[in-house]
């Protein structure tokens, strides 16, 4: 199972968000803004990490630019969570390095299905 950060402004959607994770055996923290996000990843070993993409003082694709430009979190993979997918946005944010966008309307097994492949894969040896 994964450990998780989920990173939302929205802190009841991020708390439903964790719960659903911990229910299907997932470990998983909430981050309610992008700095703290970046911060908490910094300092603890995250296996996956669900990014809000409109937020208020770092915008998702803001935050994973971040994490790419680190060298710590650079392979940490990260799918945006978003109430807005369209196609440019799923282009801009596979460009910096996401692994995917995932409708906030759609269904959440999509959501559970990434986290449980990307820990697959950070598992792995490198």
């Amino acid at each position: 199972m994964a450990k998780v950060l989920v990173v939302d402004d929205a802190t009841d959607l991020c708390r439903a968000v964790r719960r659903m994770l911990e229910q299907a055996g997932h470990t998983a923290e909430c981050a309610y803004d992008g700095r703290t996000a970046i911060d908490v990843m910094e300092a603890d070993g995250f296996e996956a990490v669900i990014l809000d993409y409109m937020m208020p003082d770092m915008t998702g694709l803001d935050v994973l630019a971040a994490m790419r430009a680190s060298e710590h979190l650079r392979g940490l993979p990260a799918v945006l969570f978003t109430a807005f997918p369209d196609p440019a946005l799923a282009g801009r944010a596979r460009e910096l390095g996401a692994d995917g966008v995932v409708p906030k309307a759609g269904d959440f097994d999509l959501l559970l299905n990434w986290v449980s492949a990307a820990a697959r894969r950070q598992q792995q040896p490198h």
